[in-house]
Protein backbone atom coordinates (compact mmCIF):
# COMPACT_ATOMS: atom_id res chain seq x y z
CA UNK A 1 0.00 0.00 0.00
CA UNK A 2 1.53 3.62 -1.20
CA UNK A 3 1.62 6.50 0.77
CA UNK A 4 1.89 9.99 -0.88
CA UNK A 5 3.47 12.57 1.86
CA UNK A 6 3.03 16.36 -0.38
CA UNK A 7 5.17 19.16 -0.02
CA UNK A 8 3.97 22.71 -0.43
CA UNK A 9 6.10 25.20 1.01
CA UNK A 10 5.89 26.78 -2.96
CA UNK A 11 2.13 26.39 -2.73
CA UNK A 12 0.02 23.95 -4.39
CA UNK A 13 -2.10 24.01 -8.03
CA UNK A 14 -3.67 21.19 -9.93
CA UNK A 15 -0.81 21.47 -13.08
CA UNK A 16 1.59 21.00 -10.12
CA UNK A 17 0.29 18.00 -8.99
CA UNK A 18 0.10 16.51 -12.11
CA UNK A 19 3.65 17.40 -12.75
CA UNK A 20 4.96 15.97 -9.69
CA UNK A 21 3.06 12.62 -9.98
CA UNK A 22 4.07 12.01 -13.57
CA UNK A 23 7.39 12.65 -12.66
CA UNK A 24 7.61 10.49 -9.60
CA UNK A 25 6.98 7.55 -12.08
CA UNK A 26 3.44 8.13 -13.43
CA UNK A 27 2.63 6.92 -16.70
CA UNK A 28 2.23 10.33 -18.91
CA UNK A 29 0.99 8.73 -22.03
CA UNK A 30 -2.06 6.29 -19.74
CA UNK A 31 -2.91 9.73 -18.10
CA UNK A 32 -3.33 11.44 -21.65
CA UNK A 33 -5.61 8.31 -23.18
CA UNK A 34 -7.36 8.03 -19.29
CA UNK A 35 -8.49 11.86 -19.43
CA UNK A 36 -9.44 11.51 -23.77
CA UNK A 37 -12.11 9.67 -22.27
CA UNK A 38 -13.91 12.08 -20.34
CA UNK A 39 -16.69 13.88 -22.79
CA UNK A 40 -14.77 17.20 -22.97
CA UNK A 41 -13.49 18.31 -25.69
CA UNK A 42 -10.66 21.25 -27.48
CA UNK A 43 -7.59 20.45 -25.64
CA UNK A 44 -4.22 18.71 -24.84
CA UNK A 45 -1.90 17.81 -22.50
CA UNK A 46 2.00 19.37 -23.26
CA UNK A 47 4.94 17.98 -20.48
CA UNK A 48 8.05 20.15 -20.54
CA UNK A 49 11.45 19.45 -18.29
CA UNK A 50 11.82 22.68 -16.41
CA UNK A 51 14.03 24.93 -14.06
CA UNK A 52 12.82 26.46 -10.93
CA UNK A 53 15.58 27.69 -8.63
CA UNK A 54 17.94 24.81 -9.55
CA UNK A 55 16.05 22.06 -9.48
CA UNK A 56 14.61 20.10 -12.23
CA UNK A 57 10.89 19.48 -12.59
CA UNK A 58 8.62 18.40 -15.19
CA UNK A 59 6.23 20.83 -15.95
CA UNK A 60 2.33 19.62 -17.43
CA UNK A 61 0.31 21.95 -19.07
CA UNK A 62 -2.84 21.15 -20.11
CA UNK A 63 -3.49 23.67 -23.58
CA UNK A 64 -7.15 24.94 -24.70
CA UNK A 65 -7.39 24.69 -28.42
CA UNK A 66 -10.18 27.13 -28.08
CA UNK A 67 -11.52 29.53 -25.29
CA UNK A 68 -14.23 28.30 -23.36
CA UNK A 69 -17.34 30.48 -22.92
CA UNK A 70 -20.40 29.64 -20.15
CA UNK A 71 -20.79 27.88 -16.62
CA UNK A 72 -20.91 24.91 -15.26
CA UNK A 73 -22.65 22.99 -12.46
CA UNK A 74 -21.69 20.09 -10.06
CA UNK A 75 -24.38 17.59 -11.57
CA UNK A 76 -22.59 18.52 -15.20
CA UNK A 77 -19.14 18.02 -14.54
CA UNK A 78 -20.02 13.96 -12.66
CA UNK A 79 -21.91 13.49 -15.50
CA UNK A 80 -19.03 13.85 -17.42
CA UNK A 81 -16.62 11.88 -15.24
CA UNK A 82 -19.21 9.61 -15.13
CA UNK A 83 -19.09 8.84 -18.51
CA UNK A 84 -15.23 8.44 -18.87
CA UNK A 85 -13.49 5.54 -18.79
CA UNK A 86 -11.34 6.27 -15.54
CA UNK A 87 -11.11 3.32 -12.57
CA UNK A 88 -14.11 3.60 -10.26
CA UNK A 89 -11.65 4.62 -7.63
CA UNK A 90 -10.16 7.54 -9.40
CA UNK A 91 -13.71 8.81 -10.78
CA UNK A 92 -15.01 8.05 -6.78
CA UNK A 93 -12.10 10.68 -5.67
CA UNK A 94 -12.34 13.06 -8.62
CA UNK A 95 -16.21 13.56 -8.35
CA UNK A 96 -15.46 13.77 -3.89
CA UNK A 97 -13.05 16.38 -4.97
CA UNK A 98 -15.21 18.39 -7.26
CA UNK A 99 -17.88 18.13 -4.43
CA UNK A 100 -15.64 19.80 -1.99
CA UNK A 101 -15.25 22.70 -4.52
CA UNK A 102 -18.81 23.46 -4.62
CA UNK A 103 -19.29 23.11 -0.74
CA UNK A 104 -16.53 25.90 -0.24
CA UNK A 105 -18.19 27.72 -3.37
CA UNK A 106 -21.93 27.09 -1.46
CA UNK A 107 -20.34 29.01 1.56
CA UNK A 108 -18.64 31.41 0.69
CA UNK A 109 -21.61 32.38 -1.18
CA UNK A 110 -24.46 30.73 0.38
CA UNK A 111 -26.40 29.06 -1.90
CA UNK A 112 -27.12 25.21 -2.36
CA UNK A 113 -23.97 23.17 -3.67
CA UNK A 114 -25.57 22.12 -6.83
CA UNK A 115 -26.68 25.69 -7.55
CA UNK A 116 -22.84 26.65 -7.47
CA UNK A 117 -21.61 28.06 -11.38
CA UNK A 118 -18.05 27.29 -11.41
CA UNK A 119 -15.78 29.68 -13.17
CA UNK A 120 -12.21 29.11 -12.93
CA UNK A 121 -12.65 25.67 -11.00
CA UNK A 122 -15.22 24.49 -13.90
CA UNK A 123 -12.95 25.31 -16.77
CA UNK A 124 -11.46 22.72 -18.97
CA UNK A 125 -8.22 22.74 -17.91
CA UNK A 126 -9.80 22.04 -13.74
CA UNK A 127 -11.77 19.50 -14.91
CA UNK A 128 -8.18 17.89 -16.12
CA UNK A 129 -6.23 18.75 -13.70
CA UNK A 130 -8.90 17.12 -11.26
CA UNK A 131 -9.54 14.20 -12.76
CA UNK A 132 -5.70 13.61 -13.90
CA UNK A 133 -4.49 13.58 -10.24
CA UNK A 134 -7.10 10.94 -9.61
CA UNK A 135 -5.70 8.99 -12.33
CA UNK A 136 -2.84 9.11 -11.26
CA UNK A 137 -2.88 8.61 -7.61
CA UNK A 138 -4.85 5.36 -8.21
CA UNK A 139 -2.72 4.07 -11.03
CA UNK A 140 0.44 4.88 -8.39
CA UNK A 141 -1.40 2.98 -5.74
CA UNK A 142 -1.74 5.36 -3.55
CA UNK A 143 -3.99 4.42 -0.97
CA UNK A 144 -3.14 7.10 2.04
CA UNK A 145 -1.84 10.41 1.59
CA UNK A 146 0.01 13.41 4.29
CA UNK A 147 1.11 17.10 3.04
CA UNK A 148 3.45 19.57 5.11
CA UNK A 149 1.76 23.37 5.43
CA UNK A 150 0.94 25.00 2.68
CA UNK A 151 2.03 28.14 1.67
CA UNK A 152 -0.62 30.08 0.51
CA UNK A 153 1.16 33.40 -0.57
CA UNK A 154 -0.30 36.56 -0.04
CA UNK A 155 -1.79 40.23 -1.48
CA UNK A 156 -4.71 39.78 -3.87
CA UNK A 157 -5.69 37.97 -7.08
CA UNK A 158 -7.85 38.46 -9.86
CA UNK A 159 -10.51 36.16 -10.18
CA UNK A 160 -13.91 36.05 -11.58
CA UNK A 161 -15.53 37.85 -8.87
CA UNK A 162 -13.24 40.97 -8.96
CA UNK A 163 -10.43 41.79 -6.74
CA UNK A 164 -10.20 38.82 -4.03
CA UNK A 165 -7.38 38.64 -0.83
CA UNK A 166 -5.01 35.36 -0.98
CA UNK A 167 -5.80 32.95 -0.09
CA UNK A 168 -9.06 33.69 -2.02
CA UNK A 169 -11.97 32.78 -0.18
CA UNK A 170 -12.97 29.60 -1.86
CA UNK A 171 -9.21 28.06 -1.17
CA UNK A 172 -8.92 29.22 2.44
CA UNK A 173 -12.20 27.64 3.04
CA UNK A 174 -10.91 24.09 1.31
CA UNK A 175 -7.64 24.98 3.53
CA UNK A 176 -9.40 25.17 6.77
CA UNK A 177 -7.87 22.84 9.55
CA UNK A 178 -4.45 22.79 7.28
CA UNK A 179 -1.38 24.37 8.55
CA UNK A 180 -0.79 27.32 6.45
CA UNK A 181 1.73 30.56 6.04
CA UNK A 182 2.17 32.84 3.62
CA UNK A 183 5.91 33.50 2.60
CA UNK A 184 7.97 35.03 -0.50
CA UNK A 185 7.07 36.60 -3.20
CA UNK A 186 3.03 38.53 -3.16
CA UNK A 187 0.39 36.48 -5.22
CA UNK A 188 -1.42 33.84 -5.16
CA UNK A 189 0.36 30.26 -4.61
CA UNK A 190 -2.64 27.91 -3.54
CA UNK A 191 -5.54 27.37 -5.72
CA UNK A 192 -8.90 26.63 -5.29
CA UNK A 193 -8.47 23.57 -7.73
CA UNK A 194 -4.81 22.34 -5.90
CA UNK A 195 -6.46 23.02 -2.35
CA UNK A 196 -9.25 20.99 -3.05
CA UNK A 197 -7.26 17.81 -4.50
CA UNK A 198 -5.19 18.00 -1.44
CA UNK A 199 -8.18 18.08 0.89
CA UNK A 200 -9.45 14.99 -1.15
CA UNK A 201 -6.62 13.00 -0.70
CA UNK A 202 -4.56 14.03 2.36
CA UNK A 203 -5.24 13.22 6.21
CA UNK A 204 -2.34 14.42 8.14
CA UNK A 205 -0.58 17.70 7.81
CA UNK A 206 2.62 18.73 9.36
CA UNK A 207 5.23 17.23 9.70
CA UNK A 208 6.16 14.20 7.39
CA UNK A 209 5.38 11.02 8.56
CA UNK A 210 7.90 7.60 9.36
CA UNK A 211 8.12 6.37 5.52
CA UNK A 212 10.21 4.30 2.91
CA UNK A 213 10.79 6.77 0.23
CA UNK A 214 10.45 5.10 -3.15
CA UNK A 215 10.46 7.88 -5.24
CA UNK A 216 9.78 11.37 -5.61
CA UNK A 217 8.87 14.00 -7.69
CA UNK A 218 8.67 17.39 -8.69
CA UNK A 219 6.04 19.46 -10.32
CA UNK A 220 6.23 23.03 -11.59
CA UNK A 221 4.22 25.59 -11.42
CA UNK A 222 3.92 28.36 -14.27
CA UNK A 223 6.15 30.84 -12.70
CA UNK A 224 9.75 31.05 -11.80
CA UNK A 225 10.94 32.46 -8.38
CA UNK A 226 14.39 33.40 -7.79
CA UNK A 227 14.31 32.88 -3.85
CA UNK A 228 12.64 29.20 -3.57
CA UNK A 229 11.73 26.49 -6.40
CA UNK A 230 8.32 26.97 -7.52
CA UNK A 231 7.39 23.41 -7.39
CA UNK A 232 5.10 20.45 -5.35
CA UNK A 233 7.74 17.38 -4.35
CA UNK A 234 5.94 13.97 -4.17
CA UNK A 235 7.22 11.55 -2.17
CA UNK A 236 5.83 8.14 -2.95
CA UNK A 237 6.35 5.06 -0.54
CA UNK A 238 5.53 2.94 2.27
CA UNK A 239 4.96 4.13 5.92
CA UNK A 240 7.27 3.15 8.51
CA UNK A 241 4.17 1.73 10.74
CA UNK A 242 2.67 -0.58 8.99
CA UNK A 243 5.51 -0.99 7.01
CA UNK A 244 3.10 -1.80 3.86
CA UNK A 245 2.40 -5.26 5.26
CA UNK A 246 -1.01 -4.71 5.76
CA UNK A 247 -3.41 -3.73 2.94
CA UNK A 248 -5.39 -1.11 5.19
CA UNK A 249 -5.45 2.71 5.61
CA UNK A 250 -2.72 4.26 8.65
CA UNK A 251 -3.68 7.21 10.10
CA UNK A 252 -2.13 8.64 13.00
CA UNK A 253 -4.49 10.07 15.27
CA UNK A 254 -4.72 11.98 18.86
CA UNK A 255 -6.66 9.99 21.98
CA UNK A 256 -7.75 13.09 24.13
CA UNK A 257 -9.53 11.80 27.35
CA UNK A 258 -10.34 13.09 30.96
CA UNK A 259 -11.68 11.45 34.01
CA UNK A 260 -14.53 12.85 35.73
CA UNK A 261 -16.74 11.87 39.18
CA UNK A 262 -18.70 15.16 39.94
CA UNK A 263 -20.87 15.47 36.75
CA UNK A 264 -24.19 13.58 36.84
CA UNK A 265 -24.89 11.65 33.88
CA UNK A 266 -27.71 14.51 32.64
CA UNK A 267 -25.03 16.66 32.48
CA UNK A 268 -21.66 14.08 30.75
CA UNK A 269 -24.22 12.75 27.84
CA UNK A 270 -24.12 16.05 26.35
CA UNK A 271 -20.46 16.42 25.92
CA UNK A 272 -20.34 13.82 23.59
CA UNK A 273 -22.92 15.50 21.07
CA UNK A 274 -20.24 18.57 21.46
CA UNK A 275 -17.24 16.88 21.28
CA UNK A 276 -18.36 15.10 17.93
CA UNK A 277 -19.43 18.64 16.63
CA UNK A 278 -16.15 20.14 17.51
CA UNK A 279 -14.58 18.06 15.09
CA UNK A 280 -13.61 14.32 17.17
CA UNK A 281 -13.82 11.41 14.92
CA UNK A 282 -15.49 9.44 17.97
CA UNK A 283 -15.94 9.87 21.74
CA UNK A 284 -16.73 7.36 24.10
CA UNK A 285 -17.40 6.99 27.77
CA UNK A 286 -16.18 4.42 30.35
CA UNK A 287 -16.46 3.44 33.91
CA UNK A 288 -13.19 4.30 36.12
CA UNK A 289 -12.34 3.99 40.11
CA UNK A 290 -10.86 7.46 40.83
CA UNK A 291 -8.73 8.64 44.13
CA UNK A 292 -10.81 7.47 48.05
CA UNK A 293 -12.43 4.82 45.67
CA UNK A 294 -14.62 7.60 43.83
CA UNK A 295 -17.18 5.85 41.12
CA UNK A 296 -16.25 8.06 38.20
CA UNK A 297 -15.98 8.18 33.87
CA UNK A 298 -13.13 8.31 31.38
CA UNK A 299 -14.52 10.69 28.62
CA UNK A 300 -11.87 9.86 25.70
CA UNK A 301 -12.20 11.50 22.03
CA UNK A 302 -10.38 10.23 19.06
CA UNK A 303 -9.25 13.55 17.48
CA UNK A 304 -7.17 14.28 14.18
CA UNK A 305 -4.29 16.59 14.68
CA UNK A 306 -6.28 19.45 12.86
CA UNK A 307 -9.17 19.64 15.51
CA UNK A 308 -7.34 19.03 18.69
CA UNK A 309 -7.21 22.58 19.73
CA UNK A 310 -10.93 22.93 19.09
CA UNK A 311 -12.09 19.55 21.00
CA UNK A 312 -10.02 19.97 24.03
CA UNK A 313 -11.39 23.67 24.89
CA UNK A 314 -15.18 22.09 24.08
CA UNK A 315 -13.97 19.58 27.12
CA UNK A 316 -12.84 22.52 29.51
CA UNK A 317 -16.00 24.62 28.69
CA UNK A 318 -18.47 21.40 29.38
CA UNK A 319 -16.78 19.42 31.97
CA UNK A 320 -15.45 19.75 34.91
CA UNK A 321 -12.37 18.28 34.55
CA UNK A 322 -9.12 20.80 35.00
CA UNK A 323 -6.71 18.91 33.03
CA UNK A 324 -6.52 16.58 30.01
CA UNK A 325 -4.36 13.88 28.29
CA UNK A 326 -3.17 13.34 24.86
CA UNK A 327 -1.66 10.66 23.48
CA UNK A 328 -0.77 9.90 19.58
CA UNK A 329 -2.24 6.34 18.61
CA UNK A 330 -2.21 4.86 14.77
CA UNK A 331 -5.69 4.02 13.70
CA UNK A 332 -5.58 1.17 11.03
CA UNK A 333 -8.96 0.89 9.39
CA UNK A 334 -10.19 -0.29 6.41
CA UNK A 335 -10.33 1.21 3.09
CA UNK A 336 -13.98 1.80 2.31
CA UNK A 337 -16.69 2.10 -0.33
CA UNK A 338 -20.43 2.69 -0.70
CA UNK A 339 -22.90 0.37 -2.52
CA UNK A 340 -26.56 0.43 -2.01
CA UNK A 341 -28.57 -2.19 -2.08
CA UNK A 342 -32.80 -2.81 -3.15
CA UNK A 343 -35.19 -4.41 -0.25
CA UNK A 344 -39.27 -4.22 -0.81
CA UNK A 345 -39.30 -0.97 0.87
CA UNK A 346 -36.39 1.16 -1.17
CA UNK A 347 -32.89 1.27 -1.74
CA UNK A 348 -30.43 1.26 1.62
CA UNK A 349 -26.69 2.06 1.35
CA UNK A 350 -24.39 -0.49 2.02
CA UNK A 351 -21.11 0.59 3.62
CA UNK A 352 -18.33 -2.18 2.36
CA UNK A 353 -14.69 -2.48 4.03
CA UNK A 354 -12.26 -3.87 2.01
CA UNK A 355 -8.99 -5.96 2.61
CA UNK A 356 -6.68 -4.77 0.11
CA UNK A 357 -9.70 -5.56 -2.95
CA UNK A 358 -11.51 -7.92 -1.03
CA UNK A 359 -14.81 -7.32 0.04
CA UNK A 360 -15.33 -8.53 3.57
CA UNK A 361 -17.34 -6.51 5.61
CA UNK A 362 -20.43 -4.70 4.65
CA UNK A 363 -22.67 -3.11 7.03
CA UNK A 364 -26.34 -1.26 5.79
CA UNK A 365 -26.70 2.50 6.75
CA UNK A 366 -29.07 2.42 9.79
CA UNK A 367 -29.94 6.22 9.16
CA UNK A 368 -31.18 4.79 5.39
CA UNK A 369 -33.02 1.76 7.12
CA UNK A 370 -34.90 4.06 9.98
CA UNK A 371 -36.10 6.69 6.89
CA UNK A 372 -37.52 3.52 4.86
CA UNK A 373 -39.26 1.89 8.13
CA UNK A 374 -40.51 5.28 9.12
CA UNK A 375 -42.16 6.29 6.06
CA UNK A 376 -43.42 2.53 4.84
CA UNK A 377 -45.28 1.92 8.51
CA UNK A 378 -42.99 -1.43 8.80
CA UNK A 379 -40.62 -2.46 12.09
CA UNK A 380 -37.19 -1.26 12.03
CA UNK A 381 -35.80 -4.25 12.49
CA UNK A 382 -38.22 -5.83 9.55
CA UNK A 383 -35.79 -3.30 7.26
CA UNK A 384 -32.88 -3.83 9.11
CA UNK A 385 -32.41 -7.49 8.91
CA UNK A 386 -33.68 -7.25 4.83
CA UNK A 387 -30.73 -4.66 4.23
CA UNK A 388 -28.52 -6.58 6.16
CA UNK A 389 -29.24 -9.85 4.08
CA UNK A 390 -29.07 -8.28 0.85
CA UNK A 391 -25.88 -6.76 1.88
CA UNK A 392 -24.03 -9.90 3.23
CA UNK A 393 -24.91 -11.13 -0.23
CA UNK A 394 -22.84 -7.95 -2.16
CA UNK A 395 -19.70 -10.11 -0.25
CA UNK A 396 -21.00 -13.35 -1.64
CA UNK A 397 -20.89 -12.60 -4.83
CA UNK A 398 -17.25 -11.15 -4.13
CA UNK A 399 -18.28 -7.18 -5.08
CA UNK A 400 -15.30 -5.46 -4.55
Amino acid sequence: MTHLHLDCSSGIAGDMVLGALVDAGGDFTALEAALKTLPVSGWHLERHRVERAGITATRIEVILEREEHGHRHLPEIEGHIAHSALAPRAKERAVACFRRLAQAEAGVHRILAEKVHFHEVGAVDAIIDICGAMHLVTSLGVETASAGAVNVGGGTVKCAHGLMPVPAPATAELLRGVPVHGEGQPGELATPTGAAILRTLATEYGRQPPMRVEAIGHGAGSRDFAERPNIVRAMLGQLAESGGRLPVESRRLLMVSCEIDDMTPELIAPVIEAGLAAGALDVHLGPVTMKKGRPGVRLAALVAPEQRDAVIESLFRRTSTFGVRVEEVERLALRRRMESVETPWGRVGVKVGLWGEEAIQASPEFEDCRRLAESSGVPLARVYSAAQGAAQALLGRGQP
